[in-house]
């Protein structure tokens, strides 16, 4: 069994997960604090 830590700014209540194919699909929602502090950057 594998473990990873995620970040606080997580929810994790609605934690989904699929296996398919050999691929793990892993969907959890970010917090509105987290959301809030995205910043973009130009690529160039």
């Amino acid at each position: 069994m594998r473990t990873c830590r995620l970040p606080v700014e997580t929810i994790t209540d609605t934690a989904r997960a699929s296996f398919r194919d050999g691929v793990l699909e892993v969907r959890i929602l970010k917090s509105e604090a987290a959301t809030q502090r995205v910043k973009k950057l130009n690529v160039e």
